[in-house]
Protein backbone atom coordinates (compact mmCIF):
# COMPACT_ATOMS: atom_id res chain seq x y z
CA UNK A 1 0.00 0.00 0.00
CA UNK A 2 1.49 3.42 -0.91
CA UNK A 3 2.35 5.76 1.96
CA UNK A 4 -0.25 8.37 2.74
CA UNK A 5 0.51 11.94 1.70
CA UNK A 6 0.73 12.90 5.38
CA UNK A 7 3.56 10.38 5.87
CA UNK A 8 5.58 11.96 3.08
CA UNK A 9 4.94 15.46 4.41
CA UNK A 10 5.97 14.52 7.95
CA UNK A 11 9.10 12.80 6.65
CA UNK A 12 10.02 15.89 4.65
CA UNK A 13 9.42 18.05 7.71
CA UNK A 14 11.66 15.87 9.89
CA UNK A 15 14.37 15.80 7.23
CA UNK A 16 14.41 19.56 6.71
CA UNK A 17 13.94 20.60 10.36
CA UNK A 18 17.13 22.64 10.99
CA UNK A 19 17.29 22.72 14.81
CA UNK A 20 18.54 20.20 17.36
CA UNK A 21 16.10 21.50 19.95
CA UNK A 22 12.61 20.11 19.56
CA UNK A 23 13.50 17.15 17.30
CA UNK A 24 12.39 14.61 19.91
CA UNK A 25 8.93 16.17 20.26
CA UNK A 26 8.64 16.49 16.49
CA UNK A 27 9.57 12.83 15.97
CA UNK A 28 7.05 11.66 18.58
CA UNK A 29 4.37 13.83 16.99
CA UNK A 30 5.20 12.43 13.55
CA UNK A 31 5.06 8.87 14.92
CA UNK A 32 1.55 9.49 16.20
CA UNK A 33 0.42 10.73 12.78
CA UNK A 34 2.20 8.39 10.36
CA UNK A 35 0.32 5.36 9.09
CA UNK A 36 3.37 3.06 9.05
CA UNK A 37 7.13 2.74 8.59
CA UNK A 38 9.11 5.11 6.37
CA UNK A 39 12.28 4.71 4.32
CA UNK A 40 14.83 7.10 5.80
CA UNK A 41 18.24 8.08 4.45
CA UNK A 42 21.02 9.09 6.84
CA UNK A 43 23.74 11.62 6.05
CA UNK A 44 26.17 8.90 5.00
CA UNK A 45 23.68 7.52 2.46
CA UNK A 46 22.46 4.51 4.47
CA UNK A 47 18.81 3.76 3.70
CA UNK A 48 16.71 2.37 6.55
CA UNK A 49 13.15 1.19 6.99
CA UNK A 50 12.13 2.87 10.25
CA UNK A 51 9.10 2.81 12.50
CA UNK A 52 9.07 6.05 14.50
CA UNK A 53 7.01 4.39 17.20
CA UNK A 54 10.09 2.30 18.07
CA UNK A 55 12.81 3.79 20.30
CA UNK A 56 15.95 3.00 18.24
CA UNK A 57 14.28 4.01 14.97
CA UNK A 58 13.21 7.32 16.48
CA UNK A 59 16.75 7.93 17.80
CA UNK A 60 18.13 7.53 14.27
CA UNK A 61 15.84 10.33 13.12
CA UNK A 62 16.41 12.57 16.14
CA UNK A 63 20.20 12.21 16.36
CA UNK A 64 21.12 11.13 12.83
CA UNK A 65 22.13 7.68 14.06
CA UNK A 66 22.20 5.33 17.05
CA UNK A 67 25.45 4.54 18.89
CA UNK A 68 27.23 6.24 16.00
CA UNK A 69 30.49 6.74 17.91
CA UNK A 70 30.50 3.07 18.98
CA UNK A 71 29.94 1.99 15.38
CA UNK A 72 32.76 4.24 14.14
CA UNK A 73 35.02 2.83 16.87
CA UNK A 74 34.16 -0.74 15.87
CA UNK A 75 34.94 -0.09 12.20
CA UNK A 76 38.30 1.46 13.14
CA UNK A 77 39.16 -1.52 15.36
CA UNK A 78 38.24 -3.95 12.58
CA UNK A 79 40.81 -2.16 10.41
CA UNK A 80 43.52 -1.86 13.08
CA UNK A 81 43.15 -5.50 14.18
CA UNK A 82 43.15 -6.58 10.52
CA UNK A 83 39.94 -8.55 11.15
CA UNK A 84 38.52 -10.80 8.46
CA UNK A 85 35.12 -11.34 10.11
CA UNK A 86 32.56 -9.46 12.20
CA UNK A 87 29.90 -11.24 14.25
CA UNK A 88 26.91 -9.16 15.39
CA UNK A 89 25.09 -10.88 18.28
CA UNK A 90 21.82 -9.09 18.96
CA UNK A 91 21.84 -7.20 15.68
CA UNK A 92 18.44 -5.50 16.14
CA UNK A 93 17.68 -3.60 12.89
CA UNK A 94 21.23 -4.00 11.59
CA UNK A 95 22.94 -0.67 12.23
CA UNK A 96 26.32 -2.19 13.16
CA UNK A 97 26.24 -4.89 10.48
CA UNK A 98 25.25 -2.46 7.75
CA UNK A 99 27.97 0.02 8.70
CA UNK A 100 30.65 -2.69 8.83
CA UNK A 101 29.49 -4.21 5.53
CA UNK A 102 29.47 -0.80 3.82
CA UNK A 103 32.81 0.40 5.18
CA UNK A 104 34.91 -2.78 5.20
CA UNK A 105 35.44 -5.94 3.17
CA UNK A 106 35.16 -8.40 6.10
CA UNK A 107 32.72 -11.30 6.37
CA UNK A 108 29.65 -10.18 8.35
CA UNK A 109 27.50 -12.66 10.31
CA UNK A 110 24.50 -11.38 12.29
CA UNK A 111 22.10 -12.96 14.79
CA UNK A 112 18.70 -11.44 15.62
CA UNK A 113 15.98 -13.70 17.08
CA UNK A 114 13.18 -11.12 17.47
CA UNK A 115 11.02 -11.73 14.36
CA UNK A 116 10.10 -8.05 14.06
CA UNK A 117 13.73 -6.87 14.24
CA UNK A 118 14.85 -9.70 11.95
CA UNK A 119 12.37 -8.73 9.22
CA UNK A 120 13.24 -5.06 9.54
CA UNK A 121 16.96 -5.81 9.35
CA UNK A 122 16.42 -7.97 6.26
CA UNK A 123 14.61 -5.03 4.66
CA UNK A 124 17.47 -2.70 5.60
CA UNK A 125 20.02 -5.06 4.05
CA UNK A 126 17.94 -5.12 0.87
CA UNK A 127 17.64 -1.32 0.78
CA UNK A 128 21.43 -1.02 0.95
CA UNK A 129 22.20 -3.82 -1.50
CA UNK A 130 23.78 -5.91 1.26
CA UNK A 131 21.44 -8.92 1.37
CA UNK A 132 24.09 -11.10 -0.29
CA UNK A 133 26.98 -9.71 1.80
CA UNK A 134 25.58 -10.07 5.33
CA UNK A 135 24.74 -13.55 6.61
CA UNK A 136 21.64 -13.03 8.77
CA UNK A 137 20.41 -15.71 11.21
CA UNK A 138 17.06 -15.67 13.04
CA UNK A 139 18.52 -17.39 16.09
CA UNK A 140 19.51 -16.46 19.61
CA UNK A 141 23.10 -17.15 20.60
CA UNK A 142 23.18 -19.29 23.72
CA UNK A 143 24.91 -22.16 25.53
CA UNK A 144 23.57 -24.85 23.20
CA UNK A 145 21.47 -25.42 20.11
CA UNK A 146 17.94 -25.71 21.45
CA UNK A 147 14.61 -23.92 21.62
CA UNK A 148 14.24 -20.84 23.82
CA UNK A 149 11.51 -18.37 24.71
CA UNK A 150 12.06 -14.81 23.57
CA UNK A 151 10.06 -12.22 25.49
CA UNK A 152 9.67 -9.71 22.69
CA UNK A 153 8.92 -6.13 23.67
CA UNK A 154 5.69 -4.98 22.04
CA UNK A 155 4.50 -2.21 24.37
CA UNK A 156 2.18 -0.14 22.20
CA UNK A 157 2.61 2.92 24.42
CA UNK A 158 6.41 2.81 24.72
CA UNK A 159 7.77 0.44 22.08
CA UNK A 160 11.45 -0.48 22.31
CA UNK A 161 12.37 -3.77 20.66
CA UNK A 162 15.91 -3.23 21.95
CA UNK A 163 14.51 -4.58 25.23
CA UNK A 164 13.45 -7.98 23.86
CA UNK A 165 15.08 -10.67 26.04
CA UNK A 166 15.62 -14.41 25.96
CA UNK A 167 14.17 -16.27 28.97
CA UNK A 168 13.31 -13.06 30.84
CA UNK A 169 9.80 -11.68 30.80
CA UNK A 170 9.31 -7.94 31.11
CA UNK A 171 6.61 -5.31 30.99
CA UNK A 172 4.93 -5.09 27.61
CA UNK A 173 6.43 -8.35 26.29
CA UNK A 174 4.95 -11.33 24.48
CA UNK A 175 6.40 -14.86 24.52
CA UNK A 176 7.75 -16.19 21.21
CA UNK A 177 9.47 -19.55 20.71
CA UNK A 178 12.83 -19.12 18.98
CA UNK A 179 15.76 -21.33 18.09
CA UNK A 180 19.08 -20.86 19.90
CA UNK A 181 22.54 -21.80 18.70
CA UNK A 182 25.96 -22.29 20.25
CA UNK A 183 28.70 -20.55 18.29
CA UNK A 184 31.06 -23.41 19.14
CA UNK A 185 28.68 -25.82 17.42
CA UNK A 186 27.75 -23.57 14.51
CA UNK A 187 31.27 -22.41 13.69
CA UNK A 188 33.35 -25.45 14.61
CA UNK A 189 35.67 -24.69 11.69
CA UNK A 190 36.00 -20.95 12.40
CA UNK A 191 39.41 -20.79 14.06
CA UNK A 192 42.76 -19.17 13.60
CA UNK A 193 41.13 -15.97 12.36
CA UNK A 194 40.94 -12.36 13.48
CA UNK A 195 37.32 -11.68 14.47
CA UNK A 196 35.48 -8.64 15.84
CA UNK A 197 32.36 -9.37 17.89
CA UNK A 198 29.57 -7.09 19.09
CA UNK A 199 27.22 -8.59 21.70
CA UNK A 200 24.12 -6.78 22.98
CA UNK A 201 21.59 -9.30 24.24
CA UNK A 202 20.00 -7.72 27.30
CA UNK A 203 21.32 -9.82 30.18
CA UNK A 204 21.73 -13.14 28.32
CA UNK A 205 25.48 -12.62 27.81
CA UNK A 206 26.65 -15.25 30.34
CA UNK A 207 24.60 -17.93 28.59
CA UNK A 208 25.92 -16.88 25.18
CA UNK A 209 29.53 -16.93 26.41
CA UNK A 210 29.01 -20.45 27.76
CA UNK A 211 28.46 -21.63 24.18
CA UNK A 212 31.41 -19.87 22.57
CA UNK A 213 34.44 -20.77 24.71
CA UNK A 214 36.26 -22.61 21.90
CA UNK A 215 35.47 -19.84 19.45
CA UNK A 216 36.92 -17.17 21.76
CA UNK A 217 40.02 -19.23 22.55
CA UNK A 218 40.83 -20.28 19.00
CA UNK A 219 40.54 -16.89 17.29
CA UNK A 220 42.14 -13.49 17.72
CA UNK A 221 39.25 -11.53 19.22
CA UNK A 222 38.19 -7.93 19.63
CA UNK A 223 34.95 -7.86 21.63
CA UNK A 224 32.41 -5.14 22.39
CA UNK A 225 29.90 -6.49 24.90
CA UNK A 226 27.01 -4.86 26.74
CA UNK A 227 26.99 -6.34 30.23
CA UNK A 228 24.04 -6.12 32.62
CA UNK A 229 25.17 -4.78 36.03
CA UNK A 230 24.33 -8.04 37.81
CA UNK A 231 26.53 -10.01 35.38
CA UNK A 232 29.65 -7.86 35.28
CA UNK A 233 31.82 -9.69 37.82
CA UNK A 234 30.99 -13.11 36.34
CA UNK A 235 31.45 -11.96 32.74
CA UNK A 236 34.83 -10.39 33.53
CA UNK A 237 35.96 -13.58 35.26
CA UNK A 238 34.76 -15.80 32.41
CA UNK A 239 36.43 -13.69 29.72
CA UNK A 240 39.69 -13.58 31.70
CA UNK A 241 39.61 -17.37 31.97
CA UNK A 242 39.21 -17.52 28.18
CA UNK A 243 42.32 -15.40 27.65
CA UNK A 244 40.74 -12.00 27.02
CA UNK A 245 41.90 -8.81 28.70
CA UNK A 246 39.73 -5.78 29.38
CA UNK A 247 40.33 -2.49 27.58
CA UNK A 248 39.24 1.04 28.59
CA UNK A 249 35.62 1.90 27.91
CA UNK A 250 34.88 4.19 24.98
CA UNK A 251 32.27 6.01 27.07
CA UNK A 252 32.68 5.87 30.84
CA UNK A 253 29.60 4.94 32.82
CA UNK A 254 27.85 3.05 29.98
CA UNK A 255 27.11 -0.67 29.81
CA UNK A 256 29.42 -1.30 26.83
CA UNK A 257 32.78 -2.90 27.65
CA UNK A 258 35.72 -3.91 25.46
CA UNK A 259 38.04 -6.91 25.52
CA UNK A 260 40.77 -8.36 23.31
CA UNK A 261 42.76 -11.56 23.11
CA UNK A 262 45.72 -11.42 25.49
CA UNK A 263 48.24 -12.22 22.73
CA UNK A 264 47.25 -9.29 20.47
Amino acid sequence: MPYAISDLLFQALLTLYPFRSGRKKLARFAASKMSGPVVWQTKDGTRLLLDLKNYIDREVVIKGGFEASNIDFMCKKIASYDCDAFIDIGANIGLYSIAVARRTAVQVIAFEPDPRNHCQMAANLFLNGLDAKVELHEEAVGPSSEGKVLYAQRDTNNLSTALSRVDRAGEGTIAIKVEAVSLDQKFDLLEGRSVAVKMDIEGFELEALAGMAKFLKRNRIFLQIEIAPENRALVRARLAALGLVELPQLHQGTADFYFESADV
